[in-house]
């Protein structure tokens, strides 16, 4: 996580997730299944609520298509709103940096889950994001005391080849 100063001094936030052969996680079923079996071993676990309201404010909504999404790429988004908030940022930039030696199937399903979650995020509007590729800003709904819909988020990916 970065804080930066535009040409005006408005505060920045950059949040850079790095991958190499890993992917972005479980899928948000996937959590939402876990989270649910560790209700059944304590009952007072608030991990299924946590996912819905996380998908509510990311996204307006619960739906369906947001079920095989990463569930890392909503927690990376949502800390990245929530840190320009917290900084005072007009802007919050999300960049996912990928070290590539060749590519293979694993940097192929992570570009597909990138894409899947930015045409979900953007209702279909924005739907790839190619190397070296910044879209937004893009805007939530939501306003608490973490979240603001006031901050531009720019999602971007880059490539690095080691």
């Amino acid at each position: 996580m970065l804080l930066a100063e535009d040409k005006d001094l408005n505060k920045i936030v950059i949040s850079i997730e790095s991958k190499v052969d890993e992917s972005f996680g479980e899928t948000v079923s996937k959590q939402i299944a876990a989270a649910e079996k560790k209700k059944l071993e304590k009952p007072t676990s608030k991990a299924v609520n946590r996912i819905n309201e996380l998908r509510i404010v990311l996204f307006g909504e619960l739906n369906d298509n947001q079920l095989d999404l990463r569930y890392q790429l909503l927690t990376a988004v949502a800390g990245t709103i929530a840190e320009a908030k917290k900084q005072g940022a007009k802007s919050a930039y999300f960049l996912v940096q990928t070290f590539i030696e060749k590519v293979n199937n694993k940097h192929i399903k992570n570009q597909d889950d990138l894409n899947k979650f930015l045409s979900v995020f953007t209702k279909g509007k924005d739907a790839n994001i190619e190397n070296n590729e910044l879209l937004g800003p893009f805007k939530i709904e939501t306003n608490n005391e973490y979240l603001s819909s006031d901050i531009d988020l720019w999602i971007g990916k880059y490539e690095i080849e080691i």
